[in-house]
């Protein structure tokens, strides 16, 4: 996923983040992106859609805090 711009400075910008695949520790889903977008619009959410039961120990609620300034 792409993003351009900062959103005013609330945004961390200018770099490449690589998450972990599919169920390793670390990884995230499209929906914390989502989410993150949410909360940077002024709408923060701590989900998104439906969660998969697969990623039962995942982290698969709230945005992406490394993304936010």
């Amino acid at each position: 996923m792409v993003v351009i711009g900062n959103m005013g400075g609330r945004l961390k910008s200018g770099r490449y983040i690589d998450y972990p695949g599919y169920g390793l520790p670390g990884h995230r889903t499209t929906a914390n992106m989502y989410m993150t977008l949410l909360h940077l619009a002024g709408a923060p959410r701590e989900t998104f859609g439906m969660p998969d039961a697969t990623l039962k120990d995942i982290n698969q609620h709230g945005p992406l805090d490394e993304l936010l300034a």
